[in-house]
């Protein structure tokens, strides 16, 4: 259900097979895709030179960093935000025979965002913000309930999604994280008017995947993230 749409083209870039029908089982207007010619795509000349995302325990495939896709966007109806993942089909004897491409909705990432601060507000933390952002700084989720008036759905900014660059604004954890660094400390929010905590961490990927060196920031008010420490002097 994560995937928007699944292509399988054959070694010219010529369409073999295409999703004709969404995940909730919609019908989606795929038709047009047999006649593009894909062998400029981006991801297809990665996969037929073996540009993999590659980990010591996985190899094989080639990873988009986020980006708006134009087929998606026509095609389902939506802002075209996804992740892509394609790599080379091979037959019993090893050979290249085609290349399948899959466009994963970015709502996937997202879930796992808003999952991360239902943690931390079942911890006293409600007032948690996090931002996700790219290799290069620019934002990939801005997230912050109390700014959406309490409403944990993650909230689509087309003027902040990947055109908001923190590091180019010199956001001192979001130029930490682009030098590859973590860390944590107290921060100033200017809009806002309020001291923070904040912790960075650049990401490291997991259970074999390396990831794609996007960072996280957390920053939560200080009146409730110092709440047990002052409890504790009290």
């Amino acid at each position: 259900g994560c995937y928007r749409l699944s292509l399988v083209v054959d070694l010219k870039g010529r369409l073999i097979a295409v999703n004709d029908c969404d995940a909730a089982g919609k019908p989606l207007s795929t038709a047009a895709l047999y006649q593009a010619d894909f062998s400029r795509a981006p991801w297809f000349k990665a996969a037929t030179a073996g540009e993999f995302l590659k980990s010591p325990t996985l190899d094989g495939t080639h990873v988009q960093d986020l980006h708006v896709d134009e087929d998606v966007r026509q095609i389902c109806g939506t802002d075209g935000l996804v992740l892509g993942f394609s790599a080379p089909v091979r037959n019993a004897q090893g050979e290249v025979i085609a290349i399948w491409n899959n466009r994963a909705d970015f709502s996937l990432v997202e879930e796992i965002v808003a999952n991360s601060y239902r943690e931390l507000k079942a911890m006293g933390l409600a007032s948690a913000e996090l931002t996700l952002l790219d290799r290069t700084g620019r934002i990939l989720v801005d997230y912050d309930p109390r700014r959406d008036g309490g409403s944990e759905a993650v909230r689509r900014d087309q003027k902040v999604i990947l055109n908001l660059n923190l590091a180019e604004k010199n956001v001192a954890a979001a130029t930490e994280l682009v030098a590859g660094l973590s860390g944590s400390g107290a921060a100033f929010h200017a809009r806002k008017k309020i001291w923070q905590t904040a912790g960075y961490r650049r990401g490291t990927g997991a259970l074999g995947y390396p990831g794609l060196n996007w960072g996280a920031i957390v920053r939560v008010d200080e009146v409730e993230s110092l709440a047990g420490p002052r409890a504790i002097r009290r």
